[in-house]
């Protein structure tokens, strides 16, 4: 469930709390009575307070020696919270609001977060992620590119060194042994497409080989729509190369020679597209066969089918980018170039073919992972903490 802002105190005008008990009653995204963390935030807000005076070396031995916490209970996040948040302050020259501490307890809890912009989203996320370390779990935090995940985990270091949690990030040009150490860290900063192919890639090395990614446990999801809305429309792939056929060369001539509404159909959202009669009767003319549905014809068959779904359905400018004679993929929920990334399928070397490019290589899948089970192997905030079974 979303939670969105809702004040500690103070309910508004009668309608107002009319519209919002009717709105919880339905369990609207956004409606959760909040009001249950209302006393945790005023103790942690207090407890803040009572550790000011303290010098930094007063401050670090109160946390020493009580490294376990645990979440559930209510002494527990207060002690936490009130702390970190004093840490912040002195720090990073932030004194969590108090929407930012009702957001991190919240989260620590099990819910998922809508916070405005600017309500502060990188330190919230700076005290949850502190948390779950310190409750002896091993944290993820999936940003939405590894500029975001460099610089906060640079920022992040200096609150988390205190608790004795160790931070990194996983950027896209680090090697498999500087990987494999930041992988070790207790807080890790990365992209979703950074653990996900690392993943893969674990899953094709030799049995009995060290793996990268060590066991799934919790992720700190940051915009969680891009991460598991936009990013996971498209599944991560690792492809192998194929050997192409000698006929795809000639299908792409053949394709681009037939009309639409005469030789193909094109269905009304242009997400697929069929021969008619006549463009198959076409095809196989072309190619001097009798049946293209024969089952010795199937590889041939399908290498028609993305021929044409390249030539009908996808458009230079729009779905990529031709530059310096590479065909580069735009993603379409963020309109940037999506960096080394390819069509699977035949589909990547269809394009080439249509551009005039040479072929780099046909890719064959050799596994792939939704973006969405991929985060959702773990318990996943910010907003939130979803809940599930590790793989």
């Amino acid at each position: 469930m979303l939670v969105g802002p809702e004040p500690l105190r103070g309910q508004g005008a009668w309608w107002q709390r009319t519209l919002r008990w009717v709105s919880r009653f339905r369990q609207d995204p956004g409606t959760a009575n909040l009001q249950m963390y209302a006393p945790l935030v005023e103790r942690i807000v207090s407890q803040r307070a009572s550790l000011r005076r303290l010098t930094d070396d007063e401050l670090t031995r109160r946390w020493t020696g009580s490294i376990s916490i645990a979440l559930d209970h209510d002494d527990d996040l207060v002690s936490f919270l009130g702390l970190a948040s004093e840490v912040a302050r002195r720090r990073l020259g932030l004194e969590p609001f108090e929407v930012q501490l009702l957001a991190a307890a919240s989260m620590l809890r099990g819910r998922v977060v809508d916070m405005a912009t600017g309500e502060g989203k990188t330190l919230v996320g700076f005290l949850v992620s502190a948390g779950l370390a310190a409750a002896g779990r091993r944290v993820h935090v999936l940003s939405a590119n590894d500029y975001l995940a460099g610089r906060d985990a640079g920022a992040g270091a200096s609150l988390f060194s205190p608790f004795g949690l160790t931070c990194n990030a996983v950027i896209d040009w680090m090697d498999d042994v500087e990987r494999a150490e930041a992988y070790r860290s207790d807080i890790v900063y990365a992209t979703v497409h950074q653990v996900g192919f690392d993943l893969l890639r674990d899953c094709q090395r030799v049995p009995g080989t060290r793996g990268l990614v060590p066991d799934l446990d919790a992720a700190v999801v940051d915009e969680i729509d891009a991460v598991l809305l936009d990013d996971a429309m498209v599944p991560l792939v690792i492809a192998g190369e194929a050997d192409p056929q000698p006929e795809e060369t000639s299908l792409a001539q053949i394709i681009a020679d037939l009309t639409d509404d005469e030789h193909y159909q094109v269905e009304g959202d242009r997400r697929s597209v069929a021969f008619t009669e006549a463009g198959l009767a076409r095809v196989e003319a072309a190619l001097g066969i009798d049946d293209l549905y024969a089952q010795e014809h199937v590889d041939l068959l399908t290498a028609a089918h993305v021929a044409l779904h390249a030539h009908a359905l996808v458009e230079r400018d729009v779905h990529y980018l031709v530059t310096d004679g590479r065909v580069q993929l735009v993603n379409d929920a963020r309109g940037r170039v999506a960096d080394r990334q390819r069509w699977p399928d035949g589909l990547h070397a269809a394009i080439e073919r249509n551009e005039g490019l040479e072929v780099t290589g046909q890719a064959e899948i050799l596994d792939q992972v939704l973006v969405e089970t991929a985060a959702s192997n773990s318990r996943a905030t910010m907003g939130g903490m979803r809940r599930s079974l590790n793989s």
